[in-house]
């Protein structure tokens, strides 16, 4: 059964906590054969937030599933982004055992969530590959036609690519809690 389809009413996930696929949240079918753990985990929390990120949350989603499917999930210690201006945020998580979950008020309070505004996309650049454009505060700029690979954001398993929308959810809630 899909940790993201509607099939079973609850899934239990790694630290023991069940979440509930009953909830009126729009769902959408990943394939999870020969997930690991981490995976499944991530998906679980990822999911539901489906309701509140928009209508491209499941596409991104359905292109995470695929990339790290494509590197058979590997789990590389060398898989990391650089932290070299990296929001504080990721630190805290690093440091909670990379838990998928709401940020608590001290983890939010601790990581500087209010500040992820700022810091997230200069981070985002600094992870980018040399030949996207950036503008005069060294942000992406989007929709510019750059060419070149994307090897500098080929990053796999919870460190990698999944950090990233990791972040994107902490905004998120910061967004929410400023309202």
């Amino acid at each position: 059964v899909s940790p993201l389809g509607t099939e079973s009413p609850t899934q239990q996930v790694s630290g023991g906590s069940t979440h509930d696929h009953t909830s009126p949240t729009p769902t959408f079918a990943l394939d999870c054969c020969g997930w690991p753990g981490w995976m499944v985990a991530a998906a679980d929390y990822l999911e539901p937030q489906a309701g509140t990120m928009g209508e491209i949350w499941s596409t991104l989603l359905e292109e995470w599933n695929i990339f790290e499917r494509w590197h058979d999930f590997e789990n590389p210690k060398n898989a990391c982004y650089t932290a070299a201006g990296r929001p504080p945020i990721v630190g805290v998580w690093f440091k909670g055992g990379k838990r998928f979950r709401a940020l608590t008020p001290k983890e939010a309070l601790d990581g500087k969530i209010k500040d992820l505004d700022k810091t997230w996309p200069l981070w985002w650049s600094t992870i980018n590959p040399d030949w996207r454009e950036r503008d005069n505060t060294n942000k992406i700029v989007l929709g510019s036609d750059g060419q070149g690979d994307w090897l500098a954001l080929n990053k796999l398993g919870p460190c990698g690519i999944l950090l990233v929308i990791m972040c994107l959810v902490w905004w998120k809630q910061l967004l929410s809690d400023q309202s």
